[in-house]
């Protein structure tokens, strides 16, 4: 699968802005943010490292990189806080540590020896969650909404065991408007049925305008 910013089968890390994110779907989401914000592709990848210790992997590889040296002027991680933003930050601090990398908070940017350092996580900055919880929030209202978070939360109450609610909820509310069969949100984003502007998405948008270098 190939973007206009990423390819998930090719790591290419010769850009001005790399923003790695942890899957598809935040892949899918980015890109629609960076063509809203007119960033030039040749200026900005997005590298999608396919789960959270991904981000172990690719960041050591980059620091390594001659594009880091020579041509990197802005990294940005971006994932899911899940259930405690603070627990991830410090995860994602110590990625970055291990490379001496400076430790910016969530939603926030540090500059350092010419470089920009940046972290973002969904849904929005100090809140605890994940994109498909954001993707709730953003989705139109409807009957189809009203009646799948009605649906989701009658049914967690008969079973408090059910997880990643957030998830189900998106996966019973796209099962019920799309067309086809979307098996993930960025499929949502990507064709429109969870529609995007970077006026619904503020605190991304900020990030995203502050931590990029364009020239």
């Amino acid at each position: 699968m190939k973007g206009n910013y990423f390819d998930l089968d090719s790591a290419d890390y010769d850009f001005a802005n790399i923003i790695l994110v942890e899957g598809q779907d935040d892949a899918f989401l980015l890109e629609i943010v960076l063509n809203l914000l007119e960033i030039p592709p040749r200026e900005a990848r997005i590298i999608v490292c396919k789960g959270k210790s991904g981000f172990g992997k690719h960041i050591p590889l980059i620091v390594k990189s001659i594009p880091f040296a020579k041509k990197i002027r802005s990294l940005s991680i971006i994932r899911d806080a899940d259930e405690d933003y603070n627990s991830a930050l410090r995860e994602v601090h110590g990625y970055l540590r291990r490379e001496n990398l400076p430790l910016p908070d969530v939603s926030d940017f540090v500059d350092s020896e010419g470089k920009r350092v940046g972290v973002y996580f969904f849904p929005r900055p100090q809140e605890n969650g994940d994109l498909e919880s954001l993707a709730i929030e953003l989705a139109t209202a409807s009957e189809e909404l009203s009646e799948t978070l009605q649906f989701v939360d009658s049914a967690r109450l008969r079973n408090p065991n059910l997880n990643k609610i957030s998830k189900r909820k998106i996966q019973v509310y796209l099962g019920g408007v799309s067309q086809e069969i979307r098996p993930t949100v960025g499929w949502a984003f990507r064709d429109g049925t969870i529609p995007i502007s970077l006026e619904v998405l503020p605190e991304l948008t900020s990030f995203m305008r502050s931590v990029l270098i364009v020239e």
